[in-house]
Parts: C-alpha cells; structure tokens; sequence
C-alpha cells in the first residue's frame, strides 16, 4: 500500500468523524445565543481541507493526472484548501478573542489586522497554484518553489499573534482553555517538522483535526458545567423574584382602593378588580415561565400594576410612555419590578411626588427600554447589599442576562431622581 493510499484513508476517516463532531454540535446547540458559532465554522473548514485531500489522492491514486483537465482539477481542489486554511486561520483569532472578551476587556485590533493578511497570503497561494512561486504543482504530489519560506510568512504571523494573546491574557481564560488553544499551535507545528522527515504524510490536516477534537471535549465539559451553574442562578432568582412580588401592603392598599371605589364609583370599582386579577395574572404566569415574552405584554402587565397605583397615589403620580418599538423579546417581570421601584422608591418618598417615565428605542442591533423617574434619587455606591431594593435590582439583572444576553443599568442623583436602562440585543 502506497502512502497515497494511506493518506486518502486517513483523511476521509477524518473527514467523516469531523463531519459527526459538527453535527453533534449543531444539536447540542453550544453557542449561547446571539454569540458567532466560530467553532463550528472551523469545523466545517477543517471539513472542506480534508475532503480537498482527499480529492486530490483520489486523482493522484486514479492515475487521471495523465490529463490537463484533471490536472487543473487538481490544482483547483489545492486552491480550495489554501482558502480553506486561511480563513481557519481568521477565525480562530477571531474564537480565541471571543473567549477571552468573556472574561476580560480586549482589543479587536488584532483579530481584525488578521482578516487583510490571510486575504493576501491566500491569493498568493492560490497563483502559485498555477505559476508555480511557492509551489510547484506535480502528478504526484507539491514540490518547493523559489519562494516557499516567502509564502510560510503569513500563518507565522497568524502563529505569533495567537501566542501573545494566550499569553497576554491567560488569566482571563485559564490554564485548560490556555493550552487547548495553544495545541493549534504546537499539533501544526510539530506537523511541519515531521513533515520535513516524512514528507509523504498528510500530517497538518490531522493535527488541526486534533485540535478541533480536543476543543470539542473541552466544549462539553464547559458546557455542562455552564448549564449546571445558570441553572442554579437562574433557580435563586425565580425565588428572588417570587418573593420579591408577594407584596402584603400593595394587595391591602390595591383592594382598599377598590372598596372606597364600590361606594363612590361601582363602574371604575369594576374596572379596577379587573386590573387587578391582570395583575395577579400576570405576576403568577411570570414567575412560572422562563422563556422570553413580547414586550407587549410585558408592558401591559405594568399598565395593570401602574393602573392600581394611580388610584391610590392619583395626582401624586404621572406617567408619561414614549414607545417607539415593541418589536422584542425579554424575560418576563423584568420591566414591572424596574418600574414598581421608581414608584415606591422615587416618586412616593417626594414631597408632591413625580412622573415615571417609560420609553423604548430601537438602537440597531438591540433594543433599549428606559424607565426614569424624578423622585428623590440615591447613591448607586451605599446601595445597601441585603436591601429589598438591591435584591430586586439583582434578580432582574441575572435573568436578563441569562435569558436574553440582556444588560441593566442603573444612573441615580441625589433630589434629582434615577434612569434605568434595560438592552436587549436582537
């Protein structure tokens, strides 16, 4: 058996096990939401370099290369692999930044000097497919060209931006996710060199196979753990939220209000035991489902609540609404408590109280939903850490985060009153 025979068996066995990681991870679904799936276009990369492999043993194997038509062939599937590694390339800069910007602040800059290099390295290698500049095309196999160490350049480059960011940032990634994404460096590496001793074996294509397998397994480790670890936030936050909304005094409040309402006015007393039951609805549904809903009915849901508040505080509170979208999801009783707080917080502990303002705004790639008050303010930094505020805050923050990628934050002066700010990426 000749090393063509062998090399076109490995790489189309590896082929076909790159092809079942792929799926197992398209099934799993890895990537959290709205994140880029990197490691599964480097999958699918890996995927198209092997099978170019393997295509070109086949014509080496089928002796076709007797015929310039097959020979362009040939050349063309060697192109494809040179595209394909090159954009691996980029992609992988662009996975390894992706997972350190989880962790710690980090520039792009570097991720994107990559995407011009590898576009110039490819097309140079793509002409020495036919010119012959860094290579030199043969029926049996690549032979060096005047200007092969010139063409090794570009994924040197690649290599040593790759080091440093390890390097530079190894305490935001850790260890394990350190030396997994440094064995893309070192497999290829140790690849070449066995190469120069043994150039008949396909030893790169393998390597960077090794790699992915081994990103696959750290991937499901860390996965697992991840789940296990929000489910247990997201668990302490539904407790959270659900004694966050069992309010004593505001159903005593609520029904007082509409047993002074049954004498004065049996038709908005109707009314209002019907906001009420939305209310309570409303509030039992949220804290029962984890999925995301409209923002529709989530801002119906704090008209119930803002309805039963203006019939006690009447012209003490104002609210004022500036909606320009709706057109987005977010986590259920994530506006309610947001606004619930303004009331209680802001404007009831101001002399002549104040108007709450609620507004939505679509910024592109999310939407912004802001609820601001003129009420009495307060000091973000003394928040206390056990206080029904900060709980509340906390709650909202965890399950905006964890369910939608969704962030809140919090700007208060002193008399002059506070804005919150809830983005939702699309």
């Amino acid at each position: 058996m000749s090393m063509a025979h062998i090399n076109f068996a490995l790489e189309l066995a590896t082929a076909f096990y790159m092809l079942m990681i792929l799926l197992g991870h398209l099934e799993g679904g890895r990537v959290p939401k709205r994140r880029p799936d990197y490691f599964g276009w480097m999958v699918i990369l890996d995927i198209v370099m092997l099978l170019s492999d393997t295509m070109v043993y086949y014509l080496i194997l089928s002796h076709l290369l007797k015929y310039p038509r097959y020979m362009l062939l040939k050349q063309i599937m060697n192109s494809v692999d040179f595209i394909a590694y090159y954009v691996f390339l980029t992609v992988f800069v662009f996975y390894v930044t992706d997972c350190i910007s989880e962790s710690a602040p980090v520039s792009w800059l570097l991720a994107k000097l990559t995407l011009p290099v590898c576009i110039v390295y490819t097309v140079i290698w793509c002409i020495s497919s036919f010119n012959g500049m860094i290579f030199r095309e043969t029926r049996v196999g690549l032979v060096r060209g005047p200007y092969y160490w010139v063409g090794q350049l570009g994924g040197y480059f690649v290599i040593l931006m790759v080091i440093w960011l390890v390097f530079r940032y190894r305490a935001a990634l850790g260890w394990k996710k350190a030396l997994t994404f440094l064995s893309f460096i070192f497999f290829p590496v140790g690849a070449s060199f066995l190469r120069i001793l043994f150039p008949h074996l396909a030893y790169i294509p393998l390597a960077l196979s090794m790699s992915l397998l081994l990103v696959s397994n750290f991937l499901l480790k860390e996965q697992a753990k991840k789940l296990q670890e929000q489910e247990l936030r997201l668990e302490k936050a539904r407790i959270v939220l659900m004694f966050s909304q069992i309010k004593p005094h505001f159903l005593y409040n609520a029904l007082n209000s509409i047993y002074v309402l049954c004498g004065r006015d049996p038709e908005k007393a109707q009314q209002a035991v019907g906001e009420f039951s939305e209310y309570l609805r409303g509030n039992l549904e949220g804290m029962n489902q984890e999925k995301e809903i409209t923002m529709e009915k989530e801002l119906q849901h704090v008209k119930h609540y803002l309805h039963l508040e203006k019939l006690r505080y009447r012209e003490d509170l104002n609210i004022e609404y500036e909606i320009e979208t709706m057109d987005f999801r977010l986590p259920p009783l994530s506006l309610q408590p947001i606004v619930e707080n303004a009331v209680k917080h802001g404007i009831m502990k101001k002399k002549g109280g104040g108007t709450v303002l609620i507004a939505t705004q679509d910024k592109g790639d999310h939407a912004e939903i802001t609820v601001k008050d003129d009420g009495v303010g307060f000091d973000p930094k003394k928040l206390p850490e056990d206080g029904e505020l900060h709980l509340g805050l906390k709650s909202v923050r965890d399950r905006l985060w964890e369910i939608s990628r969704g962030t809140l934050a919090i700007s208060s002066v002193k008399n002059e009153g506070t804005t919150v700010t809830i983005c939702i990426p699309y």
